[in-house]
């Protein structure tokens, strides 16, 4: 049962990517606009996600890994604006929750990835904190 879920969820990853990078010919707001909320909807679901085996979790956080690995080599301001979204949403996430009880080694490895890469590394080149909008003292802020 699990194996069609994360296919359906790989497919949906996949078509989304694809998606978005025929709006790369459109605005700067709309490409960036198309990731944040890509990003935001994703880290919702894997907020909820719940799985039967370790295995079903290893194999999904082994294909978001691979989606964000393709989508680093294919289009990196994509990446960037994915990953400081996803990092954001965490963060929210986990004011709220003890993710160490109640989620998996997955997302809790994934959290831990998000906290380092997600704020700092997509801020350098400014690209993100120009198009969503952010106060200037949080987009010039280094960890």
């Amino acid at each position: 049962m699990m194996i069609p879920i994360r296919k359906a969820l790989t497919a949906v990853l996949v078509l989304m990517s694809c998606l978005g990078y025929s709006q790369e010919a459109g605005t700067d707001l709309a490409f960036s606009d198309f990731y944040e909320q890509m990003a935001l909807r994703d880290a919702r679901l894997e907020t909820t996600l719940e799985f039967s085996t370790e295995d079903d979790e290893a194999d999904y956080w082994r294909d978001q890994l691979n989606f964000e690995m393709r989508l680093k080599k294919d289009s990196y301001r994509a990446y960037k604006t994915y990953i400081y979204f996803k990092g954001k949403s965490y963060q929210e996430h986990q004011k709220e929750c003890d993710i160490a009880q109640y989620h998996g080694k997955g997302y809790v490895k994934k959290a831990l990835f998000y906290n380092i890469h997600g704020l700092s590394s997509s801020l350098e080149s400014g690209d993100v904190a120009k198009h969503a909008k952010l106060v200037p003292t949080l987009a010039s802020k280094n960890k």
